[in-house]
């Protein structure tokens, strides 16, 4: 289990500014609520379980693999866990929070439609030994909504002078690459290929800023694992479009490279997280708390 660290708030106030910038339109998006660092950071958490639920959810109907079921059980927990985490200290009530508590709510009701539709995908898959493409197309439609979710997409923050936003924006973008990448061979859409490939070229060009931005900093091993992942892939997608399936071999290829990149850039953000905190006397009313990412 990796364990990203943050501080978590106890003095409400302090850990989500609600308040809107003086104009709404100088932040990024329509109508973004503005939150803390430390807020950000525990909504991209979110993010990040929901993208390693969904990786898990498909690794199984490829793999048949039951650990890969546990697996997905396991970051369903964790994904419980931190949302159940925020919504404690989040003072989400509070009338400043009204947009915020709009956008989490309409968050947690996307994620009780797709553990829904998991379960039923999960269960013909189980009776029948096969795939119903009607119930991952379904599944898959309950994941689009969830990652649609405007507590994620409204949500804005930045942690001057940028380094842990930099890494967490990569690693998500790595995350949602590796989730898209599972779905094509259950769901063979192209679109699904071209989603896979403009998610690492977002992370590409994400390494790029972060590069000119921090030149002393190596991304050597990261861009490394990126590349033998992408090679990976290849291959996988290679054998879907020669002969409409994927061999256990190719998967084992595949799930591997994730791995390594999954860990690698998870080390890598919680580098900067970890330093952060160092930097940081904790102020009366703050807590170190562990939110999990699997």
């Amino acid at each position: 289990m990796k364990t990203m660290m943050v501080v978590v708030v106890l003095m409400s106030m302090v850990l989500i500014m609600s308040v809107l910038a003086d104009n709404p339109s100088d932040l990024p998006g329509n109508g973004s609520v503005k939150v803390s660092p430390e807020a950000g950071i525990a909504v991209d958490t979110i993010r990040a379980d929901t993208l390693l639920v969904f990786k898990e959810a498909f690794g199984y109907l490829l793999s048949g693999d039951k650990s890969e079921k546990t697996s997905f059980e396991e970051n369903l927990r964790t994904l419980d866990k931190d949302i159940a985490g925020f919504e404690r200290v989040a003072r989400l009530g509070a009338e400043e929070n009204a947009r915020l508590n709009q956008d989490f709510q309409g968050m947690v009701t996307a994620k009780k439609a797709m553990v829904a539709a998991a379960g039923k995908m999960f269960s013909s898959y189980e009776t029948n030994g096969t795939i119903s493409p009607a119930d991952a197309s379904a599944f898959e439609v309950t994941v689009d909504a969830l990652e649609d979710a405007k507590f994620f997409t409204n949500t804005y923050w930045y942690d001057s002078p940028g380094d842990v936003t930099g890494r967490m924006r990569m690693y998500l973008d790595i995350l949602t690459a590796i989730q898209e990448l599972y779905v094509y061979p259950v769901l063979p859409d192209e679109d699904e290929w071209e989603d896979f490939m403009t998610s690492l070229a977002a992370c590409d060009e994400k390494i790029s800023l972060f590069e000119a931005e921090y030149p002393d900093v190596s991304l050597d091993s990261l861009k490394t694992a990126k590349e033998a992942f992408n090679a990976s892939a290849r291959n996988m997608f290679a054998a879907m479009e020669s002969n409409r399936t994927v061999s256990p071999e190719e998967y084992r290829a595949v799930e591997h490279a994730a791995e390594l990149l999954d860990d690698s850039y998870h080390a890598f953000l919680n580098e900067a997280i970890k330093t952060r905190e160092d930097m940081e006397s904790p102020s009366p009313g703050l807590q170190e708390t562990p939110v999990t990412g699997s």
